[in-house]
């Protein structure tokens, strides 16, 4: 390097610095997003199944004349009006034309899906290196990046063909967390508060799981409110209604365009009146908050005890109202038996390992970030206060269920940025934290990368061709139903066409039940069994040989006891795959010959439904 050149680079200033390194960053998360994932043979192949889910749901819309849309295809032949919500819908929608140019053969939205989790998944880590350094500053704003960067949590929703409205959800509750620590840090700015609440009231819209994330911060808002001093509580108390009002707004807003026909509904999975009145209760607390008599610690309780008596107490007075909550809980707690038996996310994180492989090794520093983070002398005490309480309690919802450690990387990576310089008690240069950062980066690119979709296995390639097969053999009509297992259940809908019985999705859980009674019925349950065949116009039944667990996971979500080796044997499910003659069903097509559990058999094994 010339003297020049050298000259040239000591001249540089640390905003430019910062934003090279911060550049880096960006980039490394571009190049571990893995573009090939989708492309395969110059076809666009997504296996995400919530993202075909996506675009059957998509496609429906276009199709219908209003919304919501009953999807017959979906648990068929009553059909299914799925959870999902219009803020991701027309995030594809306003993406497909932009992306239709980088995504050639693209068909349906299919462009939009492809791009659209590495688009906002680098749109989170851009605003969370703003945010913090906003907050923190240069260095540790590169620290919580580097962590970010390279989580699983940012690298899988970010992935080519991964078109899934978590990716919105995070963008939308990281600008919302870091907006309100602002605010509480002392930047007045007169929009802060109603920018946070929009974005927290809108990520409950895109999902209603992010009404955990509501919880927290209110718990943390009052932690917050109680370490003020008494003289500062009313300006404080101002901004959390400001945050709160924008909220309901978005609540209100969202209420309307999903449901449109059905105005006074409350539904727990997607956004309506239930959310309201929840928003609604703690709108209640924090203008109660801004009169004086409410500033005292006692006041605080008292507020909070009101709120609450007048928010709840005429839902659980009124007969009606107290029923139909206790009837929606009840049923949410029967889809949980299923949820917790069958999908591994939906089970907790309870040992070091377990997050380890979700955090990385710097979750053992969790401590050392949080006394770090109560020492920093940059924020104050209170908002040091809430970011840790935030942090705790991210940390225990990943603890209860594997799927929410999202919410707690978010919170992680700040505290990473603000603990790492409350532990040497100063701000430290952007020197010593890029030192750091590189270090953790070292750390981080060392594990295991995420599994990588470039190419697609054996298995998905080999049930790829079934899906056409069926379309063709149905000659494109909307003609009996197909019976396989729930996870194949959008793939079939998408690529073939055609109505399934059982999806994985909680609002066709009447579907995966009947699924389940059918394929683990007994020679002398035949009667029962047909008639749920008939009752759903199954046409095709779908038996996937590679299975086995579903002896074990099935029966407690249709309220059985566990199987035993004789009654799996004598399943429906068994006898087909065994090619045993069972009256009404006609072996149509086999997969490949695969080795399954230590044998060689096919993968799969089609049926056609005649009749009793």
């Amino acid at each position: 390097m010339t003297g020049a050149a050298t000259k040239k680079l000591r001249q540089m200033n640390p905003q430019t610095w910062w934003l090279l390194v911060a550049v880096l960053i960006v980039g490394a998360v571009l190049v571990r997003m893995d573009p090939a994932a989708v492309l395969v043979d110059g076809e666009v192949h997504i296996r995400d199944t919530d993202t075909l889910r996506r675009l059957v749901r998509l496609e429906a819309i276009d199709a219908a004349e209003t919304y919501p849309v009953v999807e017959t295809m979906d648990g068929y032949p009553s059909g299914t009006v799925i959870h999902f919500t219009l803020p991701w819908d027309w995030c594809l929608r306003s993406i497909q034309p932009i992306a239709s140019w980088f995504v050639p053969g693209a068909k349906s939205y299919e462009a939009a899906a492809v791009v659209s989790g590495l688009l906002f998944s680098v749109m989170s880590l851009v605003v969370l290196l703003l945010g913090c350094r906003a907050l923190l500053g240069p260095g540790p704003s590169l620290l919580a990046g580097v962590y970010y960067a390279f989580s699983s949590h940012i690298i899988y929703p970010g992935k080519f063909g991964v078109g899934d409205h978590q990716s919105l959800q995070q963008l939308l509750i990281l600008g919302a967390l870091l907006a309100w620590l602002s605010v509480s840090s002392g930047r007045r700015a007169r929009w802060l508060p109603q920018a946070a609440g929009a974005a927290l009231g809108l990520a409950v819209w895109v999902s209603t799981e992010s009404m955990l994330f509501f919880y927290i911060w209110a718990l943390a808002a009052v932690v917050q409110l109680a370490l003020t001093p008494q003289s500062e509580r009313a300006t404080l108390a101002r901004a959390l209604h400001a945050f709160t009002l924008a909220m309901l707004a978005a609540l209100f807003l969202g209420h309307f365009a999903e449901h449109r026909s059905d105005f006074f509904t409350a539904e727990l999975d997607k956004v309506s009146w239930m959310q309201i009145w929840q928003c609604g209760t703690f709108a209640l607390f924090t203008q109660l908050l801004r009169l004086p008599r409410f500033h005292s610690l006692a006041g605080i309780g008292l507020a909070a005890l009101s709120a609450l008596a007048i928010g709840v107490a005429p839902v659980l007075a009124l007969s009606p109202l107290r029923t139909g909550l206790f009837a929606k809980l009840d049923t949410f707690a029967s889809i949980n038996v299923w949820l917790q038996n069958e999908i591994a996310e939906y089970t907790g994180i309870r040992t070091i390992a377990g997050w380890v492989r979700s955090e990385s090794w710097l979750v053992l520093g969790l401590p050392i970030f949080l006394f770090g983070t109560l020492r920093l002398s940059d924020l104050p005490r209170p908002t040091r206060a809430a970011l840790v309480a935030v942090a705790l309690a991210t940390f225990g919802l990943g603890v209860w269920e594997a799927k929410l450690a999202h919410l707690f990387c978010l919170t992680f990576a700040i505290v990473i940025g603000a603990g790492a310089s409350g532990v040497v008690r100063a701000r430290p240069t952007w020197l010593v934290a890029g030192a750091f950062a590189i270090v953790a980066a070292g750390g981080l690119t060392a594990l295991p990368a995420p599994r990588s979709a470039s190419k697609l296995g054996q298995n998905d390639r080999a049930w790829q061709p079934l899906y056409g097969q069926l379309r063709d053999k149905s000659q494109g009509k909307l003609k009996g139903a197909v019976l396989a297992s729930w996870d194949l259940g959008a793939h079939f809908m998408y690529f073939a066409k055609l109505p399934v019985v059982a999806s994985g999705y909680h609002r066709n859980i009447a579907g995966i039940r009947d699924s389940y009674r059918i394929l683990l019925s007994q020679s002398s349950e035949r009667a029962s069994a047909l008639a749920l065949l008939e009752a759903r116009g199954v046409r095709w039944v779908v038996i996937d040989c590679y299975d086995y667990r579903v002896f074990t996971v099935a029966p407690p979500t249709i309220g059985r006891l566990p199987m035993t080796q004789q009654q799996a044997k004598d399943s429906l499910l068994t006898r087909l795959r065994d090619t045993q003659p069972v009256p009404g069903f006609q072996l149509v097509a086999t997969g490949p010959v695969a080795d399954i559990h230590g044998q060689e058999q096919f993968l799969y094994k089609v049926f056609e439904f005649t009749g009793p």
